[in-house]
């Protein structure tokens, strides 16, 4: 057994969560020191956020465009809305050929006219 009873980790362990929660302890009371303060005019805001917000890299940095990326761009979109056309015209031309022919009578139509 440990000598460690009531939390049973190591001394370095205990001393890591022992900080944090001093830190934890001193970041709530400064939000609260500045939720309370009667001159605030700005909002709270978190410093943590700020920090990763202001060291992330933006996306224009990530993505450059080029010639491919737009042919890329084109021919994706271009070719979904060309495929769903033939997929939309061949139901719909299968359809008017089961009516034509009279397979289908009219009154089991879904769409007549009245």
């Amino acid at each position: 057994m440990s000598g460690n009873k009531v939390y049973d980790i190591s001394p370095e362990d205990r001393e890591v969560k022992e900080w944090r929660n001093a830190r934890r302890l001193e970041l709530r009371n400064e939000y609260l020191r500045e939720l309370q303060d009667p001159r605030r005019v700005e909002p709270i805001l978190d410093r943590g956020w700020q920090r990763f917000y202001a060291t992330r890299v933006q996306l224009e940095y990530i993505f450059k465009p080029t010639l491919y990326n737009s042919l890329l761009m084109y021919a994706v979109v271009g070719g979904l809305i060309w495929g769903s056309a033939i997929v939309l015209k061949n139901s719909r031309e299968s359809k008017e050929k089961l009516y034509r022919t009279g397979q289908i009578s009219y009154q089991d139509r879904m769409f007549k006219f009245q």
